[in-house]
């Protein structure tokens, strides 16, 4: 039989001033993480120019190639944030992916960009699952949510630099057929954006050098008195209560289809549509994500760790519940209006639901689970939404244009039609689970 071992109450938490440093750093190496992650999606149309590429093709170097290894390489990272230091884990992978962005930069040819973007996702996946095991060990089970949601902040503002600072890099450098840069001579303009964005995340490592390890809490006890937990262990925990763990999974990674949908092909819309230019739609689409967005990703943190406070068991999962609902209709809508300004208000709405989840999910994942198995199950949450959200999101929305519309026109209802699969299904799954979650959430906090 296992129980949770607390820290003793003699063992008083970090101060609530180192916490928040730790939150502030980490927070800007996900910021850095969405920015070369998502970059790659104002920079559709000259990449498939120069490259010869189809939207299907593309639809792999946002989502495929990143994805797959990011999901492979985040599950025994995963175990390593367990086992040993999670500064020097994370500093590692920032460094990595940095690297691999700018590298993108120097690749004409599709397998070229296609190598490299399998370079930025194993880099990104050394993290998140330490990031959440690191604030987790730094706040006490009821501030968990707003910590774990201002970290999360880095999707909403990560995705809105993106955009609005890689638009406006592309339309100034478009002006030109090439530029010169020392050392690597004539280049695109598509390739100088990767390069600009690349290598400024080699600060975000160095800052991530600053945090202290901090002592791991609430570990689990054995029978034997042993605190070591195996791979085998860490399986049979989640086995044991699979309802909660699969539903919680998959219904995210159904949200994160939605959600990659929306991001990775709205401002393609736009251009294709409206006929803005990347500059344009992104600003647009990058404030909107980074102030709806991020509003919403606190707003869910705040009122999971208000009904944590007044006695819910299952806060997070609710408050996940219910902003899936408002982002059905906004998010079926954004896409598809007649007009520019409507297509954008709706998207602010949407923004502001569609991401709130993604803070609340590892709120519920630390409630559940024992320190020593923190980073291999973050790391499969992590690995589910990413195989839905970047292997199949994207690349869903691509099928749908290439070969049922077939017409890149039409890019707007497949997005549409996608969220208004994805998203009613995961409404779905998420409910089967509440009761199973709050009961092993239940379970966890009380020992």
């Amino acid at each position: 039989m296992t129980s949770l071992k607390h820290t003793p109450n003699s063992v008083d938490w970090p101060s609530p001033s180192r916490g928040w440093y730790v939150v502030g750093v980490l927070f800007i190496a996900y910021t850095f993480s969405f920015i070369d992650r998502q970059i790659i999606v104002l920079m559709v149309g000259p990449i498939k120019q120069d490259l010869g590429l189809s939207d299907t093709q593309i639809s792999l170097l946002h989502g495929m190639a990143f994805a797959v290894f990011y999901t492979l390489f985040g599950l025994p990272l995963g175990r390593l944030m367990d086992l040993y230091n999670r500064r020097r884990l994370i500093t590692v992978g920032v460094t990595l992916w940095s690297l691999m962005t700018a590298a993108c930069g120097l690749m004409n040819s599709f397998l070229g960009l296609f190598g490299c973007r399998i370079g930025v996702g194993v880099g990104e996946a050394a993290l998140s699952p330490g990031a959440y095991s690191l604030i987790a060990d730094y706040f006490p089970r009821e501030k968990r949510g707003r910590a774990l949601s201002v970290y999360s902040l880095g999707i909403t503002v990560g995705v809105g630099l993106a955009f609005i600072f890689g638009g406006i890099v592309i339309d100034v450098v478009s002006v030109q057929d090439t530029l010169t840069f020392p050392l690597l001579g004539d280049i695109a303009p598509w390739q100088a954006a990767f390069i600009v964005v690349g290598l400024p995340g080699l600060l975000a490592a160095a800052l991530v050098m600053t945090i202290r390890e901090p002592l791991r809490r609430e570990q689990m006890l054995k029978a034997d008195g042993n605190h070591h937990v195996t791979v085998s262990e860490v399986f049979l925990f989640i086995r044991e209560r699979w309802l909660a763990f699969g539903t919680l999974f998959v219904g995210l990674g159904l949200l994160s289809m939605a959600s990659y949908a929306l991001m990775a092909w709205f401002p393609t819309m736009f251009i294709r549509r409206f006929a803005w230019t990347p500059g344009e739609i992104g600003i647009a689409y990058g404030l909107i994500m980074a102030i709806a967005g991020s509003i919403g990703v606190f707003a869910g943190g705040a009122f999971s760790d208000y009904l944590t406070r007044r006695g819910s068991k299952n806060a997070a999962m609710q408050t996940i519940l219910l902003s899936s609902i408002f982002t059905l209709g906004f998010g079926v809508a954004a896409p598809i209006l007649p007009t520019p300004q409507l297509c954008l208000a709706a998207l602010a709405a949407a923004s502001f639901f569609i991401v709130a989840p993604y803070g609340l999910a590892p709120v519920a994942i630390q409630a559940m689970t024992p320190n020593q198995m923190r980073g291999l199950i973050s790391a499969l949450y992590l690995f589910t939404i990413n195989i839905f959200g970047l292997g199949l999101g994207s690349t869903s929305v691509a099928l749908i244009t290439d070969f049922i519309f077939a017409d890149e026109a039409k890019v707007g209802w497949s997005i549409a039609v996608a969220i208004g699969v994805e998203v009613p299904l995961a409404i779905l799954v998420i409910a089967i689970g509440m009761k199973a979650y709050r009961a092993c959430s239940y379970e966890s906090a009380s020992q």
